[in-house]
């Protein structure tokens, strides 16, 4: 079954699309895993002004 490592702690797919996020990576896979399809996102700025774009996914 896949799951994500996040801080030592795995989280599955399940409970990745039924829990409330607590970080942005969960949120953003919650996000994903339930049906979102645009989404706004942000570089973190470590080599210059951070950035926002667009990402679309594809059904």
């Amino acid at each position: 079954m896949p799951w994500l490592l996040e801080n030592d702690t795995r989280h599955t797919f399940e409970e990745l699309k039924t829990h409330v996020a607590e970080s942005s990576a969960t949120r953003f896979c919650n996000e994903w895993l339930n049906g979102k399809t645009d989404f706004q996102l942000q570089t973190s700025g470590s080599t210059g002004i951070p950035n926002k774009f667009a990402l679309h996914a594809n059904s």
